[in-house]
């Protein structure tokens, strides 16, 4: 299976070179090919924000939204083992590094890989998906269906978590991301399909990580009560 890694240095230039051919594919919907123009601006038009690119092993560029995830936008397809969301393009990579049509083969190729929309999206994000790009500070994790208070999980990304511990607390990296809302202390992720009390032990759990670093500032109190 194909794997794709989000690799936010791994951009290509960008240089005004007229337009070239992409694939366009939106959330629930086809993958279309079209006509672009090869400027900065059109892209982030194209994909509704600032671009992250993702290389493909053929050559090809995957080009997205780079905070799609914890904008909470809308599942798209699955590239190996990442959620792709919203709307993105593919390109090709010329030599010298820069954008540039797709080749016949390229397009060809990720118009059959990628022919199926998600289905049942409003079950596929989950807490995984997001820490796998990190989450900004003062981020705090709540439930859906329980009173929890507001559980702290700054700065964490899946890949600071070590193995035994992503097994450990699966079930709660597996939880479903209902929506993500601003709170009093900062943004809220609001989880479900998970045990409450296993959402507060995993906040706990990093907190007491946490404080074995010096120069933390406390978090807002958990509370199960």
């Amino acid at each position: 299976m194909l794997r794709v890694g989000f690799r936010p240095e791994y951009c290509p230039r960008l240089e005004n070179r007229g337009r070239i051919r992409v694939l366009r594919a939106e959330p629930g919907g086809p993958v279309r090919e079209l006509q672009i123009e090869n400027r900065l601006e059109a892209f982030q038009k194209s994909v509704r924000g600032n671009i992250e690119c993702v290389g493909l092993k053929d050559g090809a560029v995957l080009i997205c939204d780079d905070e799609g995830k914890l904008k909470g936008l809308r599942p798209n397809r699955r590239l190996g083992g990442d959620l792709i969301v919203g709307t993105f393009l593919i390109a090709g990579v010329d030599a010298e590094g820069d954008f540039c049509s797709l080749t016949e083969t390229q397009a060809e190729r990720w118009k059959k890989e990628l022919a199926e929309p998600l289905k049942n999206i409003e079950s596929l994000v989950q807490l995984r998906d997001l820490l796998q790009i990190g989450l900004p500070d003062n981020t705090y994790l709540v439930h859906r269906d329980a009173d929890i208070g507001v559980c702290p999980a700054d700065g964490l990304r899946l890949d600071a978590l070590p193995e035994k511990f992503q097994t450990a607390w699966n079930d709660v990296l597996a939880a479903q991301v209902c929506w993500i809302r601003q709170g009093a202390y900062g943004p809220e992720i609001v989880l479900a399909g998970v045990d409450p009390q296993r959402v507060y032990d995993f906040s706990f759990m990093l907190i007491e990580e946490i404080d074995e670093c010096p120069g933390q500032a406390a978090a807002p109190g958990l509370s199960m009560e």
